[in-house]
């Protein structure tokens, strides 16, 4: 059930920055609790347990933060809400485990315990108290140099919502992956409204497929510290009122050491729409950035409707190591909303080169990459229609340049791990739109069991 009551406009719509949300057709009114709740608090009798199980029949309020300790699991049913109060965590300890795993018609939700009719909200540049709560933080015991690590257990069909609890922290985000190992289980994942960043994955090898970064204030996903995984069927996708600009991208590699391997990447920025550059918003972001370091190989993938710049490249050592044949950048098209700039190189790298020398580098035929003079050319289904119960939809049309053109044939991308499928960017049609069925681009006018 959706509903916006119109005497409870809650906080973080009275702002500036508020775009109209209330567009719904017909006035809709409360309804009794469907489910009911249970608070956890600090001296629950489940934290004493080597289990610690919730079930779907049941909404829980969590009120303390939520630690997992090493030998515990954490066991959530599939269709499990749980609303978390502001400023706490749900964090896993290397040891422990989480076994969180929903399907498409039943989704497992963590989101902010909030008043009636007011799900949480991210109120950038206000400088008022935060609504979000901190966030989900895996931590595995992975290690480069002795990979003996456990699996941290399961994430599949989870939506995490209004998280990312802004902090000095360099972990400040909604959803950790640390030191986590490829035996984990990640997929079907979606990050939306972070007060922070989405997704981060510091370190390990874990392994993850179908994850979604919506409307989220900073950058989308962080790849850092080592980490050296595969990832596919990638959706970075920035609303143009919650976006903070600068240096948040939508895609993040840096620190010596980091090399992940993907495919299927979609990153949107806010393409220009009403909203991005209001108020203090700096439009200046790049939609990939690449630095200190890192080294990469990304294929079948498309990036639009950023302001500033499409790819760019921070720090010399990675720029070198793209030119040099152990970064690869293939079968990927690229758009910016300034074409001058889709490839970009920091100062810092010139002289001996130039922005047009990465351009005519990552262009070069063999590559099979293209620049794209417009956002419309990717042919996209309603990628800005932002209010609407069945909106956006970011998947390709019937005719696309995308539904064509990925290509799986080297190494690596010829590992098991890669779904070998003919479309580039992170979403197909049918079946394999695989945001169909869990997803919310809504969830500031969801009934959370209200």
């Amino acid at each position: 059930m959706i509903f916006i009551p119109k005497n409870k406009l809650p906080f973080y719509l009275i702002v500036p920055l508020t775009i109209s949300l209330f567009s719904c057709k017909k006035e809709l009114k409360y309804v009794n609790k469907e489910k009911p709740e249970v608070i956890i608090n600090t001296n629950d009798v489940r934290f004493s347990q080597a289990s610690i199980n919730f079930v779907s029949d049941t909404v829980y309020v969590i009120n303390t933060d939520l630690t997992i300790l090493p030998d515990q699991t954490l066991k959530i049913a599939a269709g499990t809400l749980f609303k978390v109060n502001i400023g706490k965590a749900i964090t896993v300890q290397p040891g422990g485990k989480i076994d969180a795993e929903g399907n498409a018609n039943q989704p497992i939700i963590f989101t902010v315990n909030a008043f009636q009719g007011s799900p949480g909200g991210v109120v950038p540049n206000t400088g008022g108290a935060t609504r979000t709560w901190k966030g989900l933080f895996i931590n595995g015991n992975y290690s480069l140099s002795n990979d003996n690590s456990n699996s941290s257990g399961i994430l599949s069909y989870v939506r995490i919502e209004f998280a990312g609890q802004a902090s000095n922290n360099d972990d400040a985000v909604a959803l950790l992956l640390k030191n986590v190992s490829k035996q984990t289980i990640l997929n079907n994942i979606q990050v939306s409204y972070s007060e922070t960043s989405a997704i981060k994955i510091n370190g390990g090898n874990c392994n993850a497929s179908n994850l979604l970064s919506y409307a989220c204030l900073k950058s989308d996903i962080i790849l850092e510290n080592k980490y050296q995984g595969m990832l596919q069927n990638i959706l970075c996708f920035k609303h143009p009122y919650f976006f903070a600009g600068g240096e948040n991208a939508g895609l993040t590699i840096f620190q010596a050491q980091t090399f992940p391997i993907i495919s299927n990447l979609t990153i949107i920025g806010p393409d220009n729409q009403k909203g991005y550059n209001v108020g203090t918003f700096n439009p200046g972001a790049i939609a990939v950035n690449i630095s200190n370091q890192s080294k990469f190989n990304i294929t079948n993938s498309a990036v639009l409707g950023y302001p500033s710049g499409a790819l760019k490249f921070n720090n010399a050592p990675s720029y070198d190591a793209l030119i040099a044949g152990e970064s690869s950048l293939t079968n990927s098209l690229f758009h910016s909303n300034i074409a001058d700039s889709i490839f970009y190189l920091d100062r810092d790298i010139q002289p001996p080169f130039t922005s047009n020398n990465l351009k005519t580098y990552v262009l070069k035929p063999e590559f099979k990459n293209a620049q794209v003079t417009a956002s419309s050319e990717f042919a996209l289904n309603n990628p800005y229609d932002y209010y609407d119960t069945n909106s956006p939809d970011p998947s390709p049309k019937v005719g696309s340049v995308l539904l064509q053109g990925a290509n799986f044939g080297a190494a690596p991308f010829n590992n098991a791990f890669f779904k070998k499928v003919s479309y580039r960017g992170a979403l197909g049609t049918g079946a394999d739109n695989w945001l169909q069925g869990w997803t919310n681009f809504i969830p500031l006018q969801t009934n959370y069991n209200f």
